[in-house]
């Protein structure tokens, strides 16, 4: 945390424990104690707003709601959600649902890719099947931090433009509707 921060970085992602690693009967109280620690950490030294991200497979994190509760049960300034948008199409949730569910809730960042809804592609947004319309559900300052994350296996050159493509496409799919 303290290395982030020195290097001016705002928000730390975390992905949290799942049942598989830790065991169904203690994942909630290990995730729980742990963000409650890192958070009671980063407030005291004054470091980087911890995100907790929503998983693409591991229980009980793929679920919005459990994240939600995790992060509403902690109930700190320092303890947000990043929200994965291809993650949360592989579990069955649109925008408009994501939106629902964290609406009285700060979302620190955004992780932004889509998929088919089956595998966790990390395709270029609007090449998949996730709706980008329902990103109007977002207030304008949910999406301040966006992390557009694509997979690439070409040569650099190559995925330098899809990047460039994947930049542009995110700011006309999410942000394009706050210009019109």
């Amino acid at each position: 945390m303290e290395m982030a921060y020195s290097y001016g970085i705002e928000v730390v992602v975390f992905h949290p424990f799942s049942a598989k690693h830790v065991g169904a009967h203690r994942v909630e109280w290990l995730n729980k104690r742990f963000f409650a620690l890192l958070a009671e950490h980063s407030e005291r030294e004054g470091l980087s707003i911890i995100a907790v991200e929503n998983a693409a497979h591991s229980q009980p994190w793929r679920s919005l709601e459990k994240l939600a509760e995790l992060v509403k049960r902690i109930d700190s300034p320092m303890l947000k959600v990043c929200l994965d948008t291809g993650h949360a199409n592989l579990n069955g949730y649109n925008l408009s649902d994501a939106a629902r569910i964290f609406a009285d809730m700060s979302i620190a960042c955004m992780h932004v890719h889509d998929n088919n809804g089956r595998v966790d592609e990390h395709a270029m947004p609007g090449t998949g099947s996730i709706d980008w319309s329902n990103a109007r559900f977002f207030p304008e300052g949910a999406l301040k931090r966006i992390v557009v994350e694509i997979d690439c296996r070409e040569e650099p050159k190559i995925c330098g433009l899809h990047i460039v493509a994947a930049f542009a496409a995110t700011r006309e799919l999410l942000l394009g509707q706050y210009n019109e």
